[in-house]
């Protein structure tokens, strides 16, 4: 009887672990999701939306990044004006801001494609956010919503001459290596610990 109980009680436990975990969001790290390929497993979605849309949450920014979202936070390039590119995380919850720091210039109005504005989806691979700013320059942050903590800002040799335009790929980590492509190059860096 002892085992009988025993039994019910883990594959109640098992039930419960098994429906809850399906109630989490996924993390959505990188530019086209966690595997690459930008299929969604979320579950529990609307299959049909009300005539005036899906309730509005928040408006979140400007420009054409791409979010990164992993646990409660939602990150990403946004701009105001030309000026003023900067890299931020915000809430899932709410899309309300926990940080935002300034990592550059988005470009000039006479670019082509005409269309000056933070470009890049910040990619996040376990601790670190791998940030590709509009002039070019890497920055490593490291992913916590209490605050921007820059480990380390590079700019890769040898740009390409974009004429006028600005870098928008988007970073990749890989089997160790970090990839940014910019126009017809392609950077391979081993971010591995030595």
């Amino acid at each position: 009887m002892k085992d009988t109980i025993f039994l019910l009680c883990v594959v109640a436990a098992t039930v419960t672990l098994l429906s809850t975990s399906r109630l989490v969001a996924a993390d959505w790290p990188q530019w086209r999701g966690p595997q690459r390929n930008g299929v969604s497993a979320e579950t529990g979605l609307l299959e049909e939306w009300p005539k005036e849309g899906p309730r509005l949450v928040g408006k979140i920014g400007s420009g054409y990044s791409t979010p990164a979202v992993v646990g409660q936070q939602i990150y990403l390039l946004a701009n105001q004006g030309l000026d003023n590119e900067f890299v931020q995380a915000r809430a899932v919850a709410d899309g309300g801001p926990i940080w935002s720091t300034r990592i550059g210039k988005v470009g000039n109005p006479d670019q082509q494609p005409n269309y000056p504005a933070a470009r890049s989806t910040p990619t996040v691979d376990g601790r670190f956010l791998y940030v590709l700013g509009s002039d070019g320059d890497l920055a490593l942050v490291e992913a916590t919503p209490q605050a921007y903590r820059e480990k380390g800002r590079f700019t890769p040799p040898d740009q390409p001459d974009r004429g006028r335009s600005k870098a928008w790929a988007y970073p990749v980590v890989a089997n160790g290596r970090l990839y940014i492509r910019d126009l017809d190059v392609l950077w391979s860096y081993d971010v591995r610990k030595p």
